[in-house]
C-alpha cells in the first residue's frame, strides 16, 4: 500500500497537540470573561478594563500560536471564546455608559459579535432583575428598552442557517428573554402598587382604631 499512514499520523498529532492548546487557553479566557461579567454585576468595576486587556492579548496569543492550524480546528474553538468576549466587553460598556464598540473594535469578526450580542440580552435581564430588587422601575425600564432594540436589530439579519450556524437558536431564545423581562417588569409593578395600597388602608385602619 502507497498511502504513507506515517505521514497522516504525524500531521495529526501536530493538529491534536494545537486543539489541546487551544482548549487550556480557552477555559482560561472564558472564565476571565465570566468573572469579568460577575464583577459588573456587582458594581465592582475596578480592574475589569485591565482584565479586559489581558483577555484580549490572550486570544491574539491562541491566534498567533495556531495560525498555521487547519481552520476547521480555529474555527471551532477560537469562535466560543470570540463570541464570550464580546459578550463580556459588549456589557462593560453598556453597564458604564459608554459606546457599544464595534466588532472591528473588540477585534473579532461579524459572526462572532453577533453571538456575543445574543448573549447580552441574557445579562441585561439579570440588570433589570436587579433593578427590579431595589424598586428602581425607571432603570429596569430602560434596560428593558435597549433589550427589545438589541433583539429585533439581530432578528433583522435574516440570513441562512448555513452561513450563521446557531445565529436563529440564539435569537430565539433572545426573543423569549425579552418577552419575559416585560411581563417581569409589568407584573412587578403591579405588585409593588398593589403592597403600597394594602399598606396604606393598613395604615388607615390603624388611625382609625386609635
Amino acid at each position: 500500500m502507497q498511502i504513507n499512514f506515517e505521514e497522516i499520523r504525524e500531521q495529526l498529532n501536530i493538529l491534536d497537540a494545537d486543539r489541546e492548546k487551544i482548549l487550556r487557553s480557552n477555559r482560561e479566557i472564558i472564565r476571565s470573561c465570566s468573572e469579568i461579567i460577575k464583577s459588573i454585576h456587582r458594581n465592582a468595576y475596578q480592574g475589569i478594563e485591565t482584565k479586559i486587556k489581558e483577555t484580549r492579548e490572550s486570544i491574539a496569543e491562541i491566534e498567533k500560536s495556531t495560525r498555521d492550524t487547519e481552520n476547521i480546528i480555529r474555527k471551532n474553538y477560537l469562535t466560543t471564546v470570540k463570541q464570550e468576549f464580546t459578550e463580556a466587553v459588549t456589557f462593560f460598556h453598556y453597564a458604564t455608559g459608554k459606546e457599544i464598540p464595534s466588532y472591528q473594535e473588540i477585534g473579532v469578526n461579524p459572526y462572532e459579535y453577533i453571538l456575543g450580542l445574543g448573549d447580552l440580552v441574557g445579562e441585561l435581564k439579570r440588570m433589570v432583575l436587579n433593578s427590579i430588587r431595589k424598586d428602581d422601575y425607571n432603570k429596569a425600564e430602560e434596560i428593558y428598552e435597549f433589550m427589545d432594540e438589541l433583539y429585533q436589530k439581530l432578528f433583522s439579519l435574516d440570513y441562512p442557517s448555513g452561513l450563521l450556524p446557531g445565529f436563529r437558536k440564539k435569537v430565539d431564545v433572545a426573543r423569549n428573554i425579552v418577552r419575559r423581562t416585560l411581563e417581569l417588569i409589568i407584573t412587578s409593578k403591579k405588585t409593588d402598587s398593589l403592597n403600597r395600597q394594602i399598606g396604606k388602608l393598613l395604615d388607615e385602619d390603624k388611625w382609625q382604631k386609635k
